[in-house]
């Protein structure tokens, strides 16, 4: 009889502690979700810094470059 009585307090303990274990289990899930989108949103950023620093360059070469035509034809030309 008293381990009949016994049944479901160890139950409802169980059930608990297996309820705690799924709560912690999913706050460092949800914690590790966080980091990664954490992560991937700066490496988005230091990405598209990247790529505006190279369209800057790469706009400065062709300016460079169109100069340096000029000058090349000027002097095949005769002009300096």
């Amino acid at each position: 009889m008293s381990e009949a009585e016994q049944l479901p307090v160890r139950a409802e303990l169980e059930a608990r502690a297996v309820i705690e274990k799924a709560r912690a289990d999913a706050e460092e899930q949800g914690r590790r979700m966080i980091a990664n989108a954490q992560a991937e949103e700066e490496c988005a950023r230091i990405l598209a810094q990247a790529e505006a620093s190279a369209r800057r360059t790469e706009a400065l070469a062709m300016n460079n470059f169109d100069r340096a035509v000029a000058y090349v034809l000027d002097r095949v030309v005769g002009k300096e």
